[in-house]
C-alpha cells in the first residue's frame, strides 16, 4: 500500500504569467478553491496520508496557507534554493522525509517502497487507486498515468504497450505524432529507481525515463479516463474553471454588481466590481477587476486589479502591466482533457 506522495509545486508557472506573478501556480482558484486544495482531496480519497510538497517560487505562500496538515493529510515541504528539476527535486523530496517524526495516522510500519509522484497544478477527478494497483501487480519500476489527447502539443507521447513502455517522444509535431497516448505527470516511483537520479539538477522525461529504458528497468502506463487537466496555460486556466463552475456563475468574496449587469457562465475571484449594463460570460475575472459601465467580457481571463473601461475582444487574456493594460488572444486549441 502506498500512502506517501510527493507534490511538484516549485515551478514559476511562466506561460501563466502575469496571473502568476503574485500568486504560485498551484494556489490558483479553481472555481475559487485552490488547485492545490483540491489534488489533496484526492490524495485523501486514494488513501494519501503523508505528502510531501517540493516549493521554489513563490513557495513561502504555499506553506503559510497549508501548514503541517490539511484535514486527514500530514504535510512537510522540501524547497530548492536552486532548480533541481522534476526528478531532482522528487528525490530531494524523498531523502528527507523523517519517518520517526509523522503523527501516528501517517506513519507506516515499514518504510515505504513506492511514492505517489505528481505535479501540484494538475487536476484530476477520482483516486489514484487503479493506478496504484496496476504498479503493484506488473511489479514495476515505474509507471505512468497516460492520457489518450487530440492535440498534443507540448506533451511528452508514449510509445508501447501497458505493460511495457518502449519509448518516449517529448513534444513532437502534432501533425506527425505517431501516437496521441501523453504523459500526465503523474507517478508511481519505485524506492530503487531514486538510486538512478544523480545530484542536482534532473528531468524525468528528458533524462530519468529514457536512462532507465536503458538499463533495462520496467516501465509502464495506466490509461486514466477520468477528468484531467494541467492549468498551466491561461486557456486550461480559463476552461478547467469554467468545468468546475457547472455552468453557473460562481462569485466570490466582497463582489459588488449592479443591478443591471448581467452574467452567464463566469468565474469571480473576490473583490470584483461590475458597473452598469456591463456583462462577463464564460470568462474568469481574478481578483479586483472593475468593469466600467456597458463593458462586456466574453470569454476572457482577465488578471488580478484590471479596471476595464472599454470591451476587449472575445476571447483575450488581459493584464495590467505599468499601469497600462496589455492583452493578446488566447489559444483556442489548448483545452483540458
Amino acid at each position: 500500500m502506498i500512502t506517501k506522495a510527493i507534490l511538484l509545486a516549485g515551478g514559476r508557472g511562466s506561460r501563466l504569467f502575469p496571473l502568476t506573478e503574485s500568486i504560485p501556480k498551484p494556489l490558483l482558484p479553481i472555481d475559487n478553491i485552490p488547485a492545490l486544495s483540491r489534488i489533496f482531496r484526492n490524495l485523501e480519497r486514494t488513501g494519501i496520508r503523508h505528502a510531501t510538497v517540493t516549493l521554489g517560487y513563490l513557495g513561502d505562500k504555499i506553506a503559510a496557507r497549508y501548514g503541517g496538515i490539511f484535514r486527514t493529510l500530514h504535510l512537510e515541504y522540501s524547497r530548492e534554493e536552486k532548480p533541481l528539476g522534476t526528478a531532482g527535486a522528487v528525490k530531494a523530496a524523498a531523502l528527507m522525509s523523517n519517518e520517526e517524526a509523522l503523527p501516528a495516522f501517517a506513519r507506516n510500519e515499514k518504510t515505504e517502497d513506492a511514492y505517489l509522484v505528481l505535479s501540484g497544478d494538475a487536476l484530476f477527478e477520482g483516486d489514484l487507486s487503479e493506478l496504484i494497483e496496476t504498479h503493484n501487480r506488473r511489479r514495476a519500476d515505474v509507471t505512468i498515468a497516460a492520457k489518450e489527447v487530440g492535440d498534443v502539443t507540448g506533451y511528452g507521447v508514449i510509445l508501447g504497450k501497458p505493460s511495457r513502455i518502449e519509448s518516449f517522444l517529448e513534444k513532437p509535431d502534432p501533425s506527425t505524432a505517431p501516437s496521441h497516448l501523453v504523459n500526465t505527470g503523474i507517478y508511481v516511483l519505485s524506492r530503487r529507481v531514486l538510486e538512478e537520479i544523480p545530484a542536482g539538477p534532473y528531468d524525468f522525461g528528458r533524462e530519468l525515463f529514457p536512462a532507465l529504458l536503458r538499463k533495462g528497468y520496467t516501465l509502464c502506463y495506466h490509461v486514466y479516463d477520468d477528468y484531467w487537466c494541467d492549468i498551466g496555460t491561461p486557456e486550461s486556466f480559463l476552461s478547467c474553471n469554467l468545468r468546475y463552475s457547472e455552468g453557473k456563475t460562481v462569485l466570490g468574496n466582497a463582489c459588488r454588481l449592479a443591478p443591471t449587469a448581467k452574467t452567464r457562465k463566469s468565474v469571480f475571484f473576490d473583490h470584483v466590481t461590475l458597473g452598469d449594463r456591463s456583462f462577463a460570460e464564460n470568462s474568469v475575472l481574478c481578483e479586483g477587476v472593475t468593469l466600467g459601465e456597458g463593458v462586456s467580457v466574453l470569454s476572457c481571463v482577465v488578471g488580478a486589479g484590471c479596471e476595464l473601461k472599454v470591451s476587449p475582444p472575445p476571447g483575450s487574456l488581459v493584464w495590467s502591466e505599468g499601469g497600462k493594460l496589455a492583452l493578446r488572444p488566447l489559444e483556442t486549441a489548448v483545452l483540458p482533457i
